[in-house]
């Protein structure tokens, strides 16, 4: 089963969401897309981290558990 999707509707008309390419966005007109978050390596811990406006949310030995945090949180 897909993930779903969420689209939030700004009082601008603009529209926000978590990028996917399993959903057509550009099919909605022109896009802008910011960096919500970065999932990086820490070479000093060995751990991957989910940093979310300068704040580490989670870490973990996998990149793909931060992932799916990483998909949570922004969710």
């Amino acid at each position: 089963m897909p993930t779903p999707i969420t689209l939030t509707v700004k009082k601008d008309g603009s529209i926000e969401c978590l990028y996917t390419e399993a959903f057509p966005l550009r099919e909605l007109g022109k896009l802008t897309i910011a960096r919500a978050s970065m999932v990086e390596f820490n070479n000093e811990t060995q751990l991957w981290e989910v940093n979310i406006d300068g704040k580490k949310i989670y870490e973990h030995d996998s990149r793909e558990m931060c992932l799916i945090k990483e998909r949570d949180y922004l969710s």
